[in-house]
């Protein structure tokens, strides 16, 4: 699979952020022919690859927190921003290539939550200063853009203390040393990797609607007074002088449009059931060929490039055999009537075992490539899997039923899950869970109740309750702050240890920035205190994702629900 890539047109090099079954993210670079020359290994625990404007640099962020540099002539790499105390991420460079701007948040976190809310950063790269240019207790700054000029930086803010308010999307002026949004609404807003036109006159931004996401284009000058709609559900423009042509990305295809007028000046037809892949806040998009043409992730995990009026080919891509399984799709329903979609990946000689897998989020969705998935497949587990309430994927309806009602209603999908497929195709088997980050959460709430079938539990990078999510407090929580305060006390999975009776094992990186480790000791201890049985393993070099260290994880996974087994 291929999880990023950020093109170059000057060179015709393509930066690829490849994932193995088992999880492992390296970079890949390849030259114009195809041929790669240069590899930066899973040790960066690399993320975001972004060139330089000369087309020989690479910076990238690590999952741990550092923010690096790849001098491709010389295969070096230099990491340039490495503090113990902050968590740093999404590094751009200017348009001169003078400096990177990034995002950063406390590294040191409590049961009460983060320390620091993420701010925006500039970083000299001649003479190594940092700079912090947003500094707020109150805001979460994230996902830099520089203007043209450099003269301005975009990025997402959104409001702490005012959590039900929509994200906006703002703009840092250097020369001021100020901030103000792009455009005052109602809706939450995001904008894609190249939100300014060439003039830095329009900016685009998606707006999120009750049918999904719409593109408006807003005029910086003012001369303009209402926003330009456009199609698809977001626009980027193209780096080339002069041009103010807007792609825009929608179901079945990429359309360019002239701005400010919406002509449609030519498409791109998708391939049959791709789609192009979004991650976090942005598609994964580039130009080339003075933006005549464009590179972009599909959702099958392959980079596809196309040219105007024509059609797109697959330009890049890596294959790893998946362990081999059949999914069989089926539909749960919850206490509630609510209906989830499920699935079953079942390998062709099955354990007796079989195991639910929670996925992460609150908001992740049931992907296929999901190597948590695969790697308990290639286990030989039967993997039971369900978009829970809140999960993507599946329609706003699903997505929205757990407004208020997180670490309830959602755990509660987890037990019926766990029944339903007792009921229907579990019979005389046995039942594990386990689940990763937010889906840990999932899990040791999930066994904390009588009516749980899973006879153990395991929880990768978990988090032990939703202080750690102070900016989704307004839509996991209810209202009020009486009301509020009292469900974050009694969904912490500190607050249950006594009623959880299952066997427990726990993997933790040291450097993760969800749960600390001695947080991480104290819920260990805790279980065992009360009567339980809790194993705890902590691995000093690694972080969320534990990328570093799958293959041991799954030895002792395996070895754990075997000796726990019914």
């Amino acid at each position: 699979m291929i999880d990023d890539f950020d093109f170059d047109p000057g060179s015709g090099r393509i930066a690829l952020l490849c994932r193995g079954v088992t999880g492992e993210r390296w970079i890949e670079i390849r030259n114009s022919a195809g041929e790669a020359i240069r590899r930066i290994p899973p040790n960066y625990l690399p993320h975001h690859p972004r060139w330089s404007p000369d087309g020989k640099k690479l910076t990238f962020s690590g999952n741990d927190g550092r923010i690096a540099v790849h001098d491709v002539s010389r295969d070096e790499t230099t990491i340039i921003y490495d503090d113990n105390r902050m968590q740093a991420g999404f590094s751009r460079w200017s348009p001169d290539g003078s400096h990177l701007a990034f995002t950063a948040y406390g590294r040191h976190i409590t049961e009460h939550g983060f320390t620091r809310p993420p701010d925006l950063f500039r970083h000299e790269i001649a003479t190594g200063v940092t700079e912090r240019l947003t500094n707020s207790d109150n805001f979460v700054d994230r996902f830099p853009a520089w203007s043209p000029s450099g003269r301005q930086i975009a990025f997402h803010r959104g409001d702490l203390d005012e959590d039900e308010k929509p994200q906006e999307a703002c703009i840092y002026d250097r020369t001021r040393k100020s901030v103000r949004p792009v455009l005052k609404g109602t809706t939450s807003q995001h904008f894609g990797l190249s939100p300014w036109s060439t003039d830095e006159r329009w900016f685009s931004l998606s707006e999120r609607t009750e049918s999904g996401y719409r593109t408006r284009v807003v005029d910086l000058s003012g001369q303009a007074a209402d926003c330009l709609k456009f199609p698809g559900r977001e626009g980027v423009f193209s780096s080339e002088p002069g041009s103010t042509e807007l792609l825009c990305i929608d179901t079945g295809e990429v359309a360019w449009h002239e701005v400010p007028s919406g002509r449609k000046c030519a498409s791109i037809q998708l391939p049959p059931g791709v789609e192009v892949a979004k991650e976090l806040t942005w598609h994964k998009v580039a130009f080339g060929d003075h933006g005549r043409c464009v590179y972009f992730i599909g959702t099958d995990g392959k980079v596809y490039f196309g040219e105007k009026g024509a059609g797109c080919a697959v330009f890049a891509e890596y294959d790893e055999p998946a362990p081999e399984y059949s999914l069989q799709e089926f539909v749960v329903t919850a206490s509630d009537g609510l209906e989830l979609p499920a699935q079953r990946l079942v390998p062709a000689s099955p354990r007796n075992v079989a195991v639910v897998y929670v996925h992460g989020g609150p908001g992740g969705d049931l992907n296929r490539t999901d190597s948590w998935a695969m790697c308990l497949v290639r286990e030989g587990f039967e993997v039971v899997r369900v978009a829970y309430r809140g999960s993507r994927g599946f329609g706003d309806n699903l997505f929205q039923a757990n407004r208020g009602v997180a670490g309830v209603k959602d755990v509660q999908d987890v037990i019926d899950t766990g029944i339903a497929w007792h009921n229907h195709f579990g019979a005389g088997r046995d039942l594990a869970l386990f689940g990763n980050s937010y889906g840990g959460y999932l899990g040791m709430m999930a066994v904390k109740h009588p009516e749980s079938p899973f006879s153990c539990v395991v929880a990768t990078c978990c988090c032990m309750n939703l202080r750690v999510l102070p900016g989704r407090h307004g839509t996991l929580l209810p209202p009020g702050a009486i009301e509020r305060e009292r469900a974050l006390e009694e969904r912490s999975v500190r607050r249950n240890v006594e009623r959880i009776r299952v066997p427990v094992l726990l993997f933790h990186g040291e450097l993760d920035t969800v749960a600390s480790t001695s947080d991480m000791r104290r819920l260990h201890e805790s279980i065992n205190e009360s009567g339980g049985d809790c194993s705890l393993v902590v691995y000093p070099d690694d972080t969320h994702g534990l990328a570093k260290h799958r293959a041991e994880i799954f030895a002792k996974v395996s070895q754990f629900v075997d000796r726990n087994a019914a």
